[in-house]
């Protein structure tokens, strides 16, 4: 039969999906597996207005530090060589607005200082896209205040139990 293709995030019509994310902004490379400076994955994403595409894959300590995403940025994890981009050791915080992310992995783990959570989502109109998030302290994935926010074909998934948490 000739059936149709699924549909990818943009095409689904879920909340925020007609955002243009950091299209027609400026290119950033990554080109190093730092955790800082030029050509760092810290360094390309959080400015606002930026399409960040990578030349290099493995993973990316993030030193026990949060990062902050700016506004109207794309992430496309899906240009890394292999094996693609993982992030540790650090809760990415979406404070900004616009913003796509696609096929990134993040470990917050136990090796960090306090009870963070692994990643969070505060801005509006949020596309993740083939997000891999693990081994929050706290919680893993919350969204809380954001409005339009869609999270297709990721996986959420273990929280650490015995991380020193109270609860």
């Amino acid at each position: 039969g000739t059936g149709t293709l699924p549909k990818h995030w943009h095409e689904s019509g879920g909340f925020g999906t007609s955002i243009q994310g950091g299209l027609g902004g400026t290119v950033y490379k990554v080109t190093n597996l730092n955790n800082s400076g030029p050509g760092s994955f810290r360094d390309a994403v959080t400015g606002n207005n930026r399409l960040v595409v990578f030349t290099v894959g493995g993973v990316i300590d993030l030193n026990d530090s949060d990062i902050d995403l700016g506004s109207n940025v794309t992430i496309a994890g899906q240009t890394a060589p292999y094996p693609g981009i993982t992030t540790i050791k650090g809760n990415i915080k979406m404070f900004g607005s616009n913003n796509v992310v696609s096929h990134i992995t993040h470990h917050l783990g136990s090796e960090v200082d306090s009870y963070p959570d692994a990643w969070n989502v505060f801005g509006n109109n949020i596309v993740l896209d083939h997000v891999a998030v693990y081994w929050g302290k706290d919680e893993t994935l919350p969204v809380m205040g954001a409005t339009n926010v869609t999270i297709y074909k990721c996986i959420i998934a273990e929280g650490l139990q015995f991380c020193g948490h109270g609860d």
